[in-house]
């Protein structure tokens, strides 16, 4: 039952997501020259495209569009993996090939909690 009940509010706050996300087609800063676009979805580093996979690109995507806020490992999980179960060492790994990938992007680990994407608006 409590589960169901956590599915649910899963769902809906994915459903949020989503209406944002169609909302929004401009690049997003996300500072050392790194933007974000939504249409078609990738980075680019001073106007350069950043190679990224499909899974770093949708980890990236639900971070940028609530930076600077908490995001669950639930939520995560259901945007990158819909409704597969993953356990948390693929999301650490694909963290941390982001990280890699884009060594001047500030992600904060809560542990227990999620990440948290930092963009300085200054």
């Amino acid at each position: 039952y409590r589960n169901n009940i956590r599915h649910q509010q899963v769902e809906t706050e994915l459903d949020k997501y989503k209406k944002r996300l169609l909302q929004l087609d401009t690049n997003i800063a996300m500072g050392a020259g790194y933007e974000f676009s939504q249409k078609p979805l990738c980075v680019k580093q001073n106007n350069q495209l950043v190679l990224l996979t499909k899974k770093e690109l949708k980890l990236l995507e639900i971070l940028v569009l609530h930076s600077n806020t908490l995001i669950s490992y639930t939520i995560i999980e259901q945007h990158i993996w819909d409704n597969t179960l993953v356990g948390e060492s693929s999301m650490r790994s694909l963290l941390r090939r982001v990280r890699q990938k884009l060594p001047e992007i500030t992600i904060k680990t809560i542990s227990g909690l999620g990440y948290m994407l930092i963009i300085d608006n200054a």
